[in-house]
């Protein structure tokens, strides 16, 4: 019999590109293996478990339900950063994983000069935007398909 939190969590790896395996509700090594890829990704304990800590992230509660706590500030910033882009609905871990590979690629390019911890702000915005002008896209300072598409974002 599938798990339902087990089914939750391998449709939130699947929408962060983390899990390419069926939405079964059976943790075999495919799973676990995915666990361990967002637990490393989002600086969590690494144990390929589903423990509390790793579901609590997930927004999970243990019973399989999507858990409804209101959004954190930087959670709205991301979501206004990402809006509209393929990363729109991705989880916050995610998003502050794509977050921080952005921030590298215009560290790399001369265009961002913070550090690339994943966090927005004014800065990155700026940052980005002055990048798609010169490349040129529309300058918008979100993370919109063309802009991900260019800065490789996976």
């Amino acid at each position: 019999m599938a798990d339902e939190a087990i089914q939750k969590v391998q449709t939130e790896l699947q929408r962060a590109g983390l899990y390419d395996g069926s939405v079964d509700g059976v943790m075999g090594s495919r799973t676990s293996a995915a666990i361990r890829r967002y637990q490393i990704q989002s600086r969590l304990k690494v144990t390929g478990a589903l423990n509390s800590q790793t579901l609590i992230h997930l927004g999970i509660s243990p019973a399989g339900q999507k858990t409804s706590l209101p959004p954190t500030e930087i959670e709205i910033q991301l979501g206004e950063l990402f809006s509209g882009g393929p990363y729109s609905t991705a989880p916050y871990a995610r998003q502050q994983t794509l977050l921080e590979q952005a921030q590298r690629r215009l560290i790399e390019r001369g265009f961002f000069s913070g550090a690339p911890d994943g966090q927005p702000g004014k800065a990155f915005s700026q940052a980005l935007r002055s990048w798609q002008q010169s490349i040129p896209l529309k300058a918008t300072g979100r993370m919109d398909s063309a802009t991900c598409e260019k800065l490789r974002l996976r």
